[in-house]
C-alpha cells in the first residue's frame, strides 16, 4: 500500500501544512513517487515556506530533483516564498517553483466576502500603532523587548500571546513575558487571525513582526494592514520592504527611511526599525495619514488585483492539474482561495461602498 494517495491525474500531493516535514514523511513521499501510476508531485506549500526544513540546502534540493527525474516524476512546487535575488537567506530558486506570495491575502479577502464584513478603516486616531504578536519565537521576543526598550508600548495597542515563549531569549526590557496581554476583539470573529481587531480604527499604522527571519514570506500579518488601508512597517528578513516594492507595492517614504531594511544583523535591524516609528510618536497622526493615502490606495488596488488574477499565475499544465484533480483536501481547504470568483468580490465591494481600480 502506498503511503500517499495518487489522484485521478496521476498526481501525488504533499500538503506541507498538513503532512508535515518529518524524515519519515519525506521517505513515504519518495516511495509513492516510485509507484508506476505517479506522474507528478505537487508540493503544496501554500501556508509555509517549510519545504526548506526538508530541503535544508541547495544540495538536498538537487538530490530530491535528481531522484524525481530517476523515477520519471515531474515536480511542481507552489510556494509562498519570494522568488528572487533579494531573498538571500532562502535558497530554493528553481524554475519549477510557482511563487504564490499573496495566498494569505486571498484568505483575508475571502473571509471578508464570506462573512460580509467591512474594512476596519480609520475613525478617530488616538494611538500611533497596533502590534499583535502570537507565538513567542526568539525573533518575536527580541521584537517586543526592543519595543519596550524604545519606550513605545504606551503609544500603541499591543498584544502578546505568551504562547511557546522561547527559553533561549533573555528579556531585558519587556516585563513578565509569560503574562498574556491580549487585545479585546469584541467581534463575533474573536481570535480569527484573518480579521483585524477593532483597534485598527483608532490607530494610525501597523507594526508587523513577520513569521521568520529566514525567508521573505508574506503572511496575513503583512496583508491585513494592506487590505484594510493603513500604513505599515515590518520586522522581517533583510530586504523585506525592498521585495514588496519590487512586487509593485508602494512604501511610505513620506514618513519612513527604509535604510534599515538592508541591515544584516537582526537586532540592529530591529532597533533601527523602531527608531523610524519612534520619531513619529508625538506627531499629528491625521497629517501622517494624509501623506500616506496615495500609497494606501495603490496597495489596496494592487492586492485586490492580485487576488482576482490568482488563477492566471499557473502555467497551463499546473492549471489543468489544479482544475481537474479530485483530491478532496485541495477542494475542501484550498480551491476557493486559489480559484477566486470576481462576482463575489464585486458584490462585496458594492455592499461596502468600496471602489477598486484594477492594476494590470
Amino acid at each position: 500500500m502506498i503511503p500517499f494517495p495518487i489522484d485521478n491525474n496521476g498526481t501525488v500531493w504533499w500538503f506541507v501544512w498538513t503532512h508535515g516535514t518529518s524524515e519519515k514523511m519525506f521517505q513515504d513521499l519518495k516511495r509513492t513517487m516510485a509507484h508506476p501510476n505517479c506522474k507528478q508531485v505537487i508540493i503544496a506549500s501554500f501556508e509555509e515556506y517549510e519545504a526548506i526544513y526538508i530541503f535544508d540546502s541547495a544540495k538536498t534540493w538537487k538530490k530530491f530533483s535528481k531522484y524525481a527525474a530517476s523515477v520519471n516524476v515531474k515536480v511542481h512546487l507552489i510556494s509562498p516564498a519570494y522568488k528572487g535575488s533579494l531573498n538571500n537567506r532562502y535558497y530554493i530558486n528553481d524554475a519549477r517553483q510557482t511563487p504564490l506570495m499573496h495566498f494569505f491575502a486571498n484568505i483575508c479577502i475571502s473571509r471578508l466576502i464570506q462573512h460580509k464584513l467591512p474594512l476596519a478603516t480609520h475613525e478617530t486616531i488616538n494611538k500611533l500603532f497596533v502590534s499583535t504578536n502570537g507565538k513567542g519565537h526568539p525573533h518575536r521576543c527580541m521584537f517586543i523587548d526592543t519595543m519596550y526598550k524604545s519606550k513605545l508600548q504606551d503609544y500603541g495597542h499591543v498584544s502578546w500571546n505568551a504562547y511557546e515563549v522561547s527559553k533561549d531569549y533573555k528579556f531585558e526590557h519587556f516585563p513578565n513575558p509569560k503574562k498574556q496581554r491580549m487585545l479585546d476583539w469584541k467581534t463575533t470573529f474573536s481570535g480569527d487571525i484573518f480579521v483585524p481587531p477593532p483597534h485598527y480604527k483608532s490607530s494610525l499604522l501597523s507594526i508587523v513582526c513577520e513569521s521568520n527571519l529566514e525567508c521573505i514570506f508574506t503572511t496575513e500579518k503583512t496583508y491585513t494592514p494592506i487590505i484594510h488601508k493603513r500604513p505599515f512597517i515590518i520586522y522581517g528578513v533583510p530586504n523585506f520592504h525592498a521585495a514588496l516594492r519590487e512586487l509593485g507595492f508602494q512604501l511610505f517614504d513620506e514618513i519612513f527611511d527604509y535604510s534599515f531594511d538592508t541591515i544584516e544583523d537582526d537586532r540592529e535591524r530591529c532597533e533601527a526599525m523602531f527608531q523610524q516609528v519612534a520619531k513619529h510618536k508625538d506627531s499629528n497622526y491625521n497629517k501622517l495619514l494624509e501623506k500616506c493615502k496615495p500609497a494606501i490606495e495603490h496597495n489596496f488596488n494592487l492586492i485586490c488585483s492580485k487576488y482576482l488574477k490568482t488563477p492566471n499565475m499557473f502555467d497551463d499544465e499546473l492549471f489543468h492539474l489544479l482544475s481537474t484533480t479530485q483530491n478532496s483536501h485541495w477542494h475542501e481547504n484550498y480551491k476557493e482561495n486559489v480559484f477566486t470568483e470576481k462576482e463575489h468580490f464585486d458584490n462585496w465591494l458594492k455592499d461596502n461602498n468600496l471602489t477598486f481600480k484594477e492594476i494590470l
